[in-house]
């Protein structure tokens, strides 16, 4: 009696997770370090399997934008972390505190993310997870399977061919997408945690050249599909420029005062106007659009304005971290 599971490994042994579930049909794909291909695989997985389980995580506090990605669809099996961490101090110390574990079901698939450490994968697998696999995976445990190991690499795939409509907002901007560039975040953006702990769920990142100055692109939950939420990043001041591509046609994103890829110059009232119909009632400089609400900055404070209510904000980045969240989630 056996399931079938997809086993995802980046840059770690897979040899012990193989062997302590080698009751089962195993299929081991091995990807490279990219966030973008370890999230091809685990979809590869979920597709073909009852159970995935992704190694390689690194550990706190080290960004981990594929695994922050998968978790985060997941529906969590209870007391699975706290049980995980505890095991893990028994086997290495302190230092299981920094080791990254999840486990959950997503579509009626359980997925299991693991660290790297050899060790904490082997007591997780011998006394939490295979004796409770066929419970956690449910009726799908009573079907007859042969068991059996194979090994299959996988690739970065290419984008889909379909078209990819923040993609065509990009190329109207006059950028192109370098899926392999990396660039730096504005100082004002890199100082903030709220910020960069979105940034981190991104799934793939790239860059753009427009007018000469480097942009970051940021994908949720990768830059290879239609329904990406996709974030382009560049410098600004005070605080950096963003662009919901997602959310074109409309304008949407953080201004960069003088320039940009946002209304950001000329007489506020018009730009307010245009967009909730109503001239602003107080002095300032535009922040940031969100549909038909605009940001408004106000010394170090910001309100928000949708027409009818000038309503207060906190400081830009307050508004920074909650506008980045809602775009990315949308």
């Amino acid at each position: 009696m056996g399931l079938d599971i997809t086993l995802v490994t980046r840059g770690c042994s897979h040899e012990t997770a193989a062997r302590l579930l080698g009751d089962h049909d195993v299929r081991i794909q091995k990807v490279e370090e990219s966030p973008a291909a370890v999230l091809t695989a685990a979809q590869d997985g979920r597709e073909r399997s009852q159970v995935l389980v992704v190694l390689g995580g690194p550990v706190y506090p080290e960004p981990d934008p594929a695994f922050a990605a998968i978790a985060r669809d997941l529906d969590p099996v209870p007391g699975f972390s706290a049980a995980f961490t505890a095991l893990a101090i028994r086997e290495i110390g302190s230092t299981a505190i920094r080791q990254r574990a999840a486990a959950g079901r997503n579509d009626g698939v359980l997925v299991i993310l693991l660290p790297a450490d050899e060790s904490c994968c082997r007591v997780a697998l011998e006394e939490l997870i295979v004796p409770e696999l066929a419970d956690l995976v449910g009726s799908t445990a009573s079907e007859s399977r042969a068991g059996g190991v194979s090994v299959v690499p996988i690739e970065a795939q290419a984008p889909p061919t379909e078209a990819l409509p923040w993609l065509a907002a990009l190329a109207e901007m006059g950028g192109a997408l370098d899926r392999k560039g990396r660039s730096e975040l504005p100082p004002s953006i890199a100082k903030s945690a709220p910020v960069l702990e979105v940034l981190n769920g991104a799934g793939e990142r790239g860059t753009t050249t427009i007018d000469g100055e480097l942009y970051g692109v940021y994908g949720f939950p990768d830059l290879r599909r239609p329904t990406s939420k996709v974030l382009l990043i560049g410098p600004g001041e005070p605080i950096g420029e963003v662009v919901a591509l997602h959310r074109k046609p409309a304008d949407v994103g953080v201004c960069r005062n003088g320039g940009g890829r946002l209304p950001s110059s000329g007489r506020l009232g018009r730009t307010c106007e245009e967009l909730t119909g109503e001239d602003y009632p107080e002095r300032g400089r535009l922040l940031a659009l969100d549909g038909s609400t605009v940001f408004v900055r106000e010394g170090e404070s910001v309100y928000s304005w949708d027409g009818r209510r000038r309503k207060p904000e906190g400081s830009m980045q307050a508004v920074l971290a909650s506008l980045l969240l809602s775009w990315s989630q949308r």
